[in-house]
């Protein structure tokens, strides 16, 4: 877990990556949090891994603009708030 915070981001994607098969509410949450990382490429793996864990489809495909990413992890941010955390 303490992986999700590296500086390096081909840490952190793999990290995110590596975690794929872990389905626990802590993991869902800690990859939900990770959606605010300022690197786009790791918010695409987190948004996939998302999609991948706990079947749910938030968006057909990855944000275009930085508008959109921020509706789509708006939207992530109240499932969690719904789902995990009741």
């Amino acid at each position: 877990m303490s992986l999700l915070d590296d500086n390096s981001v081909s840490i952190r994607r793999a990290a995110i990556e590596t975690m794929g098969n872990l389905r626990g509410r802590q993991v869902v949450s800690s990859r939900i949090e990770k959606l605010n990382d300022p690197v786009e490429l790791i918010r695409n793996v987190v948004f996939s891994a998302l999609d991948t864990i706990t079947g749910k489809k938030m968006s057909k495909s990855f944000p275009k603009d930085e508008r959109g990413s921020e509706r789509l992890i708006a939207r992530w941010q109240g499932w969690r708030k719904e789902e995990l955390l009741g």
